[in-house]
Order: structure tokens, then C-alpha cells, then sequence
């Protein structure tokens, strides 16, 4: 069902859409234009147009698991994605942290214990609804307390 997003009047020439409805990853355009000019009307739709989105995926650099209620705890922010999978590492190599699920939060600790403030490593992989090739970040994560 076509729904309005915006009507764009006299010598307006621009819009941009803030539709914000990312249950969906495909998006169909088109366009109705009207006029109304000396008592003759005139219409015309353009060709309609489909967006398909990409997997987001964002990775915050550092968290402070220290007890003040702000960034206790880490993990990705994701839209449009399928899959995933976090590992995060200390500096010996060691795996710290593990989740497939796509709100898994870390909390600083491992095997119940809080670990040292410090430099982490971490590795995401992805995929996207549409695109289901298996995509991997790597960075670096800094613990603060």
C-alpha cells in the first residue's frame, strides 16, 4: 500500500526522507506529481525505483564498565543484518568474550571476574539479509574503568 512521505509544493525542488522503518530492507520510489494551472489538470507518475540497504554494522572503539551507569557495557550496533558473531581477545591471544546473538553485550568480565583495564582486540562477523556473504571486522577495543 503506497503511503505519502512528504508533498513538496511550489519551486521546491529537494527532499530527503527520514523513513525510519528498519524491519524492512527494501524500499520502492516513485513519484506523482500534480498541477493545477488555469483550471487544467495534469498528472504524472515517474517510474517507480527500489533502494535495497546493506548490513550497518558499527563497533564502539572503548566502554567503561566502572559502575556510573554510562557505557557499562559493549557490544555492535546493527541494522539490516542476518548473522553475527563477536570474539573479543586480550593481549595473550586469549578469547574473553563470545556471543552470536545480535544484542550480546560484553560487561568487562570473564569467567565472573572483572578483567584489567586495557587494550582488546575484537573480531565481528556479519552477514546482511539481502547480501549473505560472510563479512569480518577487526579492531581494537579500550577498557576503561
Amino acid at each position: 500500500t503506497p503511503v505519502m512521505v512528504a508533498q513538496v509544493v511550489n519551486n521546491e525542488v529537494v527532499y530527503l526522507d527520514a523513513l525510519t522503518d528498519y524491519s524492512i530492507q527494501t524500499y520502492e520510489y516513485y513519484i506523482v506529481a500534480n498541477e493545477d494551472y488555469g483550471g487544467n489538470n495534469a498528472n504524472s507518475v515517474s517510474n517507480k525505483i527500489e533502494l535495497e540497504q546493506d548490513a550497518v554494522v558499527y563497533v564502539p572503539n572503548a566502554f567503561s564498565p566502572n559502575g556510573d551507569g554510562l557505557n557499562e557495557t559493549w557490544g555492535a550496533s546493527l541494522l539490516f543484518v542476518n548473522e553475527i558473531h563477536i570474539q573479543v581477545y586480550n593481549r595473550f591471544g586469549l578469547l574473553i568474550f563470545e556471543t552470536n546473538q545480535p544484542y550480546g553485550r560484553w560487561d568487562g568480565t570473564y569467567e565472573g571476574e572483572m578483567v584489567q583495564q586495557g587494550n582488546y582486540v575484537y573480531v565481528v562477523k556479519y552477514n546482511g539479509i539481502l547480501d549473505r556473504r560472510m563479512k569480518t571486522l577487526k579492531g581494537n577495543l579500550v577498557l576503561l574503568r
